[in-house]
């Protein structure tokens, strides 16, 4: 995984409300595009894995200075919610959080 991003060491009050929901989202959707593409699964419903992806490009749009610095810019910097079948899920920290996740090892929300 790229460095991980300690947003409570770059932010504060509703900029770090911020941060670390598109941190959230970025990792949910590499996560669940992983199990997707790379593994031919899913654990959660296109509905939801569009409303993720909406919310997270809405997020990024409106604080593109806190999407900046927050772990994964580079991966999302063009990241327009319609697939995330070109982010880097092939990453092994990727691999492995889905594999997790993949036998029950988180419960998202």
């Amino acid at each position: 995984m790229k460095d991980h991003v300690n947003n409570y060491d770059i932010f504060e009050g509703t900029d770090l409300e911020i941060a670390d929901k598109i941190q959230r989202r970025r990792l949910q959707i590499l996560i669940h595009s992983c199990l997707y593409y790379h593994m031919n699964t899913n654990i959660i419903s296109d509905k939801q894995y569009d409303t993720w992806a909406r919310e997270l490009q809405a997020l990024q749009n409106d604080n593109p200075k806190i999407a900046g610095k927050v772990i994964w810019a580079d991966a999302f910097k063009d990241y327009d919610a319609s697939t995330g079948f070109d982010l880097p899920i092939t990453d092994p920290w990727v691999i492995k959080k889905a594999q997790y996740i993949l036998k029950g090892g988180l419960n998202e929300s």
